[in-house]
């Protein structure tokens, strides 16, 4: 097949899926099936991915840890995740938080996630000028990259509210160190609404959670879908398997280096607590703070510009792989539903 008849046969496709998309976009059973994949994909994957999260957090709470000499620490990922193991087991290396952070999952992908066609749609059609003389974007890849990132963004910030009391229990439970126990969510949760301020208190660290969360999914979502659809417009690339993992993996790069400042100051935030339940953890070391501006001067005064990068590699580990599994499986779960591709 010629180069020209290539590209005409996808965009033929890309059409016939736009139209596709419009459909489901006006269809709340088929909105309610995006938000199902999403919570489904990203879920699975959170749980493999629960270890170098737990890692992440306590990277990003370590330089507030002092040694015994009163140095403060800064371990590598590596070293990090061997003390991890060394000190605590296996089991709570990969376990501890997983219950909170695939539930969190489930809650805040499946609204990110499930939220960012309808939001791309109505969005499209308020402010695209890449429109045909009904007012419709002719094509999904004709829909523009500012579209996309707003869509992301909102989406996200929806997820991370919904979300953000499963953030707060998995950052509590992950804080706690030296062989402690960590308490159940159920206590958490309940040491939460007697002690710091009612429900109010499961959104402790909201604004920076909401912050990262509109970062991440307008970089993951937006980078993953206009990529994919510059590959598709050239003869080398179709709408499969292989298209998607590459796209995924320039959306796992930019959305780590875009998150991690957000991400450190959301875990300092969350686990400063002035009472830990009755036992050690990090972050019974930790200073308390005001809010999130507060925080983020501290912790630049206390360890410069390179704090805000604490945790990248196991950050990256985490959102890259997340990236590379959960977007193709998402493609596939909408395929297996008869929905378009994204």
């Amino acid at each position: 097949m010629s180069t020209t008849a290539t590209t005409t046969a996808q965009q033929q496709y890309e059409q016939l899926q736009h139209l596709k998309r419009m459909e489901e976009n006006t269809s709340l059973y088929k909105t309610i099936l995006k938000f199902v994949c999403g919570g489904v994909s990203a879920g699975f994957v959170s749980g493999l991915m629960n270890s170098p999260d737990h890692v992440k957090t306590r990277m990003q709470l370590t330089h507030q840890s002092t040694t015994n000499s009163g140095n403060t620490t800064n371990m590598s990922f590596s070293r990090a995740y061997y003390n991890l193991y060394k000190t605590e087991g296996l089991g709570v290396l990969l376990g501890r938080g997983l219950f909170a952070a695939v539930v969190r999952e489930q809650f805040y992908s499946s609204v990110r996630m499930g939220l960012y066609d309808p939001l791309k749609f109505i969005l499209s059609q308020l402010l695209s000028k890449n429109s045909n003389v009904n007012g419709h974007v002719t094509t999904t890849s004709d829909v523009g990259l500012t579209i996309k990132i707003l869509s992301g963004a909102i989406s996200g910030s929806i997820g991370s509210i919904v979300s953000n009391g499963c953030d707060l229990v998995k950052i509590r439970q992950q804080s706690v160190m030296n062989g402690s126990r960590a308490p159940n969510w159920f206590f958490i949760v309940k040491k939460i609404l007697k002690e710091e301020n009612g429900v109010m208190g499961l959104f402790r660290g909201g604004t920076p959670n909401v912050l990262r969360a509109s970062i991440l999914t307008a970089t993951q979502l937006s980078t993953y879908d206009h990529t994919k659809h510059l590959l598709l417009k050239t003869p080398y690339f179709s709408d499969n398997v292989y298209t998607h993992v590459t796209a995924s993996l320039v959306a796992g790069l930019l959305s780590t280096l875009a998150t991690n400042p957000s991400d450190v100051i959301k875990t300092k935030l969350m686990a400063s607590k002035k009472s830990h339940h009755g036992v050690s953890s990090v972050a019974a070391e930790m200073e308390s703070y005001r809010g999130l501006i507060d925080c983020a001067v501290k912790t630049y005064q206390k360890h410069g510009m390179r704090a805000f990068m604490s945790g990248f590699v196991p950050n990256y580990i985490r959102i890259g792989t997340h990236c590379l599994l959960t977007l193709p499986l998402y493609e596939e779960l909408r395929k297996l539903m008869g929905l378009s591709s994204v």
